[in-house]
């Protein structure tokens, strides 16, 4: 069976998406990351070619119109896209989808869960393991 992952990554004429990356403390800035040097600047199609959609709070999080300025390239030569958002997501997961004739199709879309904030809440007491496990005796 071939590799579809290492034959795209190989591959000279179509891309995928590798992962999404939260970019801002304020999880309102997401960077998406491709597979390889394929580009993708203006190979984006339809009216809305970015989705995000999934959330149990949020269904749907509306994304702002795309820029040039949004596709920038990695240290690799890898594209990536910046996509902005109004207002961050729940921490539910979530389905990001690209449509371009350049990504393959299995790799045009790309589940992601934005994390909790690292910084700690002093309100949350941490629990303590007092129970003990009762004791089994076998005869």
């Amino acid at each position: 069976m071939p590799n579809r992952l290492a034959d795209l990554v190989a591959s000279s004429t179509l891309n995928g998406i590798d992962f999404v990356e939260i970019a801002t403390p304020a999880q309102t800035t997401l960077r998406v990351h491709f597979l390889n040097s394929v580009p993708l600047v203006g190979t984006l199609v339809g009216a809305s070619p970015v989705s995000i959609t999934g959330g149990e709070a949020l269904p749907s999080v509306p994304i702002e119109p795309i820029l040039a300025a949004d596709w920038a390239v990695d240290d690799a030569g890898r594209p990536t896209l910046e996509l902005r958002t109004p207002f961050p997501g729940d921490f539910s997961r979530y389905r990001l989808a690209i449509a371009s004739p350049v990504l393959d199709t299995l790799y045009a879309s790309v589940r992601f869960t934005p994390s909790r904030p690292a910084a700690p809440r002093p309100w949350i007491a941490p629990q303590r393991r007092t129970a003990r496990w009762p004791t089994i005796r076998l005869r």
